[in-house]
């Protein structure tokens, strides 16, 4: 394995104008390589179709760690897809206690392809502890080569960008997302998808399809006022046996949402339960299923039993919402409201830093 870092308590930052300044570019081939305390500040690649501050553009490279890095305003050029971590095509990667701020598609830092890390078929990929600011995601995977390709997982971020967990294969050709997991996260964004997930209908068709993708695990993260419009905190096509449970929604547009019937291809959900919900905006469509949008959980239960029957309506009793202090007060309902007794939210103590400091 090849270490690229900063030295001891030293600092490496990375910068640079002249309109191609990627950090570090390989066309592919290059495997077993950690990235460690490196920053990168003010990259101007608006000449670049692919603009990083780690770029890995091809679909033959092993295990590439990126570790307590940060990025910050970096420019791609309009159209392309831009990130500080892109890992396209790459088996195996963590990105672990990283942080992105400001990347942006020409001037726009609110375009869909800018994102903290980015890949396109990669596969194995977990990122954890990272922190997202001035972008649309915290990390967009633009699609998988096969069904049997484990997606992406993301652990103990939190993200105030209008998209978080955001596994999108629309348009692209590509299967639908299997094996996600999105677990003790904070999606902070306001009117932001925490959750997103997304097929299309070409996928039916295509080899190992859409019937096949399964099995996603979106549990015990907390929700704060995402959603705009019919967005909910939780929106999904194709998430074919997924289990959402122990999450927490607070002052959301609504819950969670499959957007399109998608039962003739694939099993329905296999969960969507135990998850807490207060001050719901729109609460005429509280959830959606197949489609269609329901207002309370006896509604949504009669059609798929799984769902919704053990939710509850409370206020969690954060400590300070506002304040970003989403520990929960004792006397809270969501200490106990869990599948199995367990406790809703986030598991996360001052021993899980996040980002770099």
């Amino acid at each position: 394995r090849v270490y690229v870092r900063n030295w001891g308590a030293d600092t490496w930052t990375i910068s640079g104008a002249d309109s191609v300044s990627n950090g570090f570019i390989t066309e592919g081939g290059e495997s077993y390589c950690t990235y460690k305390g490196i920053d990168f500040v003010d990259l101007d690649c608006s000449a670049a179709s692919g603009a990083a501050g780690i770029l890995y553009r091809y679909n033959d490279s092993v295990g590439i760690n990126i570790e307590f890095c940060t990025g910050d305003n970096l420019q791609g050029n309009v159209g392309g897809n831009h990130s500080v971590y892109g890992i396209w095509g790459v088996d195996g990667s963590k990105i672990y206690r990283c942080t992105g701020n400001n990347i942006q598609n020409g001037t726009d830092n609110t375009n869909p392809n800018t994102a903290v890390a980015l890949t396109f078929n990669g596969k194995n990929i977990s990122m954890q502890r990272c922190e997202s600011t001035n972008c649309h995601s915290l990390f967009y995977h633009k699609g998988v080569g096969t069904v049997l390709d484990t997606s992406t997982s993301i652990r103990f971020c939190k993200v105030y960008t209008p998209a978080g967990s955001n596994y999108n294969a629309q348009g692209n050709g590509n299967v639908a997302h299997s094996y996600t997991i999105s677990q003790c996260n904070f999606y902070l964004k306001e009117t932001g998808i925490g959750i997103f997930q997304r097929g299309s209908p070409e996928q039916f068709s295509a080899p190992n399809g859409g019937a096949d993708a399964k099995k996603h695990w979106w549990c015990n993260n907390i929700f704060y006022k995402n959603g705009s419009g019919s967005n909910p905190a939780i929106q999904f096509s194709q998430a074919f046996k997924a289990i959402i449970f122990n999450n927490i929604m607070l002052d959301c547009r609504r819950v969670w949402a499959e957007l399109d019937d998608t039962s003739t291809y694939g099993p329905p959900l296999d969960l969507a339960d135990y998850n807490c919900h207060f001050g719901t905006t729109l609460p005429s469509q509280t959830y959606g299923l197949r489609g269609v949008s329901y207002a309370n959980a006896s509604q949504v239960n009669a059609i798929n039993s799984n769902c919704a029957l053990n939710d509850i309506i409370q206020n969690p009793l954060f400590t300070d919402a506002v304040g970003g202090d989403f520990t929960l007060q004792a006397g809270s309902t969501c200490l106990t409201s869990g599948i199995g007794g367990s406790t809703q939210g986030a598991y996360i103590g001052n021993f899980y830093t996040i980002g770099v400091n």
